[in-house]
C-alpha cells in the first residue's frame, strides 16, 4: 500500500543546512539493521524521502513508502527510538506523540480505480532528473517519465501493468500540451550535484486505454517519486489540476 509520511525531528543544537544524504543516512540508522540491509540489496528501493523543511533545530520530512511492511515497522521504530541518531554533532530526537503522521494511503487497488484524464499536469516540486550515460538528462520527456513509473510499480504492486510496445506507444501517443519549466542544480552530498528540472508539465493522449494507465502511474507519481536519486530529496511530484 503506498502511503505519505510525515516525520519531525528536533535537534539538540543548530545545525545549518543538512544535506540530503546527510538525511538519508539518519533515516536509514532508524530502522533495523535486517531491514536496512535488505534495502540495500535491492535494485528499485521501497522509498522515496524528501526534506520539507530544516530550520536551525529541526527537520521535517516527507517519506514515500511503496512496501506495506515498512509502515508499522517506520511507526514503532520512531515512537520507541532505541538508537542513538546524529546530525553531525546534534543529537536527532523524534518528537513524541505528534511527530510522525500519515498524510495519505492508498491500495494499489485502489489507485487502479483512478479516474482516466485527457490531460495529466504534473508538479515537479523538487529537481528531477534522469542518468544518461554520464548526464543528467533534464528535460520531461514522456517515455522517460511513465516508463521509470511503470518499472516503479511493477517492482512493488502484485497488480501488474503492461504496456505493449512502451517505449513506442509513449513517443507515438503521448505528447506535451503545456509546461512551464527551469533547471536548476541540487546538492546531495559533499562535492556531489546533480542538474534538474522544477515546474508544471501536461501531457495529453488520444487514446483512452493509455490514458487510463498514464492516470494510475501519475497518482502513483506522488508516492513514487520520478527519476534519479528519489531518496535524496529528489524527484517529488504532485498531480497538478489544470
Amino acid at each position: 500500500m503506498p502511503a505519505i509520511l510525515r516525520l519531525k525531528f528536533k535537534l539538540s543544537e543548530p545545525i545549518s543546512n543538512p544535506t540530503p544524504s546527510e538525511v538519508h543516512g539518519i533515516y536509514l540508522r532508524l530502522l533495523p539493521e535486517e531491514i536496512t540491509s535488505k534495502i540495500h540489496d535491492l535494485k528499485k528501493k521501497p522509498f522515496s524521502l524528501w526534506i520539507l523543511s530544516a530550520d536551525s533545530q529541526s527537520l521535517e520530512l516527507r517519506l514515500g513508502v511503496l512496501n506495506d511492511e515498512l509502515i508499522p515497522i517506520i511507526f514503532y521504530e520512531y515512537y520507541t527510538q532505541e538508537k542513538d541518531l546524529y546530525l553531525r554533532s546534534a543529537k536527532v530526537i523524534t518528537i513524541k506523540p505528534y511527530g510522525i503522521k500519515q498524510e495519505k494511503a492508498k491500495t494499489y487497488e485502489e489507485l487502479l480505480n483512478t479516474k482516466p484524464l485527457k490531460n495529466i499536469c504534473l508538479e515537479f516540486l523538487k529537481p528531477t532528473s534522469f542518468r544518461r550515460y554520464r548526464w543528467d538528462y533534464i528535460l520531461p520527456d514522456p517515455v522517460l517519465i511513465f516508463k521509470n513509473l511503470l518499472t516503479r510499480w511493477n517492482s512493488f504492486s502484485k497488480h501488474q501493468l503492461n504496456i505493449k510496445n512502451l517505449e513506442e506507444e509513449l513517443a507515438k501517443k503521448v505528447g506535451i500540451k503545456a509546461l512551464e519549466l527551469h533547471s536548476t542544480n541540487h546538492t546531495v552530498g559533499s562535492d556531489i550535484t546533480f542538474r534538474g528540472f522544477l515546474g508544471i508539465v501536461c501531457y495529453t493522449t488520444e487514446d483512452p486505454e493509455l490514458a487510463k494507465t498514464l492516470s494510475v502511474l501519475a497518482r502513483f507519481a506522488e508516492y513514487a517519486g520520478v527519476g534519479q536519486k528519489t531518496t535524496m530529496d529528489m524527484g517529488m511530484v504532485k498531480l497538478h489540476r489544470m
